[in-house]
C-alpha cells in the first residue's frame, strides 16, 4: 500500500496498475538489455518527449546517481516507439475515478 499522495489518488487503484503492468515488465526487459536500472530506462524514455519534463526525486546520493545514468545515451527508436505504444494503450484503457 501506498504511504504517501498516491494513497487517495484515484490513477492508483489496483485496476489501474494492473493495466501499467506490460509497461513495466517491458521497462524491466529493456533495462537487462540495456544494462541500465528500471528508473534509468524510464528516464532516458520520458526526457526524449518533448511534452514531458521529468523532474526525477532523489532521497540518497545513490538514488541522484542512478537518475544521472538516465542521460549519456538513448534507448532505440523502435524501443522508445514500443514504450510510447504501450503507454498509449494503458492510457486509453486506464480507469478515471472523478469525486
Amino acid at each position: 500500500a501506498f504511504e504517501d499522495v498516491r494513497r487517495n489518488d484515484p490513477l492508483f487503484t489496483p485496476q489501474n496498475l494492473k493495466l501499467a503492468w506490460p509497461l513495466v515488465e517491458e521497462i524491466r526487459r529493456l533495462a537487462a538489455a540495456y544494462g541500465k536500472t528500471p528508473a534509468q530506462v524510464a528516464l532516458n524514455w520520458l526526457v526524449r518527449d518533448p511534452w514531458i519534463y521529468p523532474i526525477p526525486g532523489a532521497k540518497t546520493p545513490e538514488q541522484a546517481v542512478e537518475n544521472a545514468g538516465a542521460t549519456g545515451w538513448m534507448l532505440s527508436d523502435d524501443d522508445w516507439r514500443k514504450l510510447d505504444r504501450l503507454s498509449w494503450e494503458i492510457s486509453q484503457r486506464i480507469i478515471y475515478v472523478t469525486w
